[in-house]
């Protein structure tokens, strides 16, 4: 598979996490939020090991740097065979300042993915390093913190990641 093929692949699956965390966001709205349903056609999230960066450890920067984000056990975001984990803020959070989502890869999938690259787009700032994808979709002052705040996170687990090479 060559360059353009893989940035093409890897922009296709960023644009589906980014409509699956839609239609979370969604549900958030309507008071159902993907951890209290507990309807068996939501995929169930695996967990387990992940490289180069771990769940837990991805969790403890985040909230280092601010972000509280909780995994959960049931989400659409679990879709596809290589996301273990689904991470969001609380549903009171993500009320105030907007919703913060964090889909963790089994490995690394995008190009370039020992730098962090922003993508901006109406509403939204999805961020990508290594194994983690991250949207951010800011409410007022609060919620531009947020971005700020994942930003500097994700900094600093891609220099852990890039010191581990």
């Amino acid at each position: 598979m060559g360059p353009t093929s893989r940035r093409t692949t890897a922009r296709r699956r960023g644009m589906l996490t980014v409509t699956l965390l839609t239609v979370s966001l969604a549900l958030t709205a309507c008071g159902s939020s993907p951890s209290s349903n507990r309807d068996d056609s939501i995929p169930r999230c695996r967990g387990g090991k992940t490289v180069p960066l771990a769940i837990d450890e991805i969790m403890r920067v985040l909230r280092k740097h601010g972000v509280q984000l909780v995994s959960e056990k049931r989400s659409a975001l679990c879709f596809p065979a290589d996301v273990r984990a689904d991470l969001t803020n609380l549903e009171t959070t993500a009320r105030r300042e907007g919703l913060v989502g964090c889909s963790i890869r089994e490995e690394p999938i995008y190009i370039s993915s020992e730098r962090l690259r922003e993508e901006h787009g109406p509403g939204r700032v999805t961020f990508y390093v290594q194994n983690i994808e991250c949207s951010v979709y800011p409410k007022g002052e609060a919620g531009r913190a947020n971005v700020v705040r994942v930003r500097q996170a994700l900094r600093e687990l891609a220099k852990i990641a890039r010191e581990r090479t």
